[in-house]
């Protein structure tokens, strides 16, 4: 591989109910947590799995921008992403956080 990564969780910076990965689990208004993801990536797969699966609602999108946009406007409670993208976003946005540590390492 030439570059190791992590998936991150990136949320928006206004949103105190989403501080950790067990967050997720835990739901909202009696609803469950929307996390988005780019469709086919290793998030995808990730927060498909047997750890957030039915706990969660997964918001499938072609588009990592859109998804990060969505997160930005509070549409989507989180959204999972390479480390990366994630960092990229969060330095170029005053509306997100990386909500916990990155988790998952993945390779490029």
């Amino acid at each position: 591989p030439y570059y190791v990564y992590k998936l991150a969780l990136v949320a928006n910076k206004d949103d105190d109910t989403v501080r950790s990965w067990a967050d997720l689990t835990r739901e909202r208004d009696g609803a469950k947590r929307t996390v988005g993801v780019l469709g086919g990536s290793v998030a995808h797969s990730y927060m498909k799995g047997k750890a957030f699966g039915d706990k969660i609602e997964l918001k499938i999108n072609p588009d990592v921008a859109t998804v990060v946009g969505l997160v930005e406007q509070k549409r989507l409670d989180a959204t999972v992403q390479d480390s990366p993208a994630a960092l990229y976003y969060i330095k170029n946005s005053s509306n997100l956080k990386l909500a916990d540590e990155p988790r998952k390492a993945g390779f490029y």
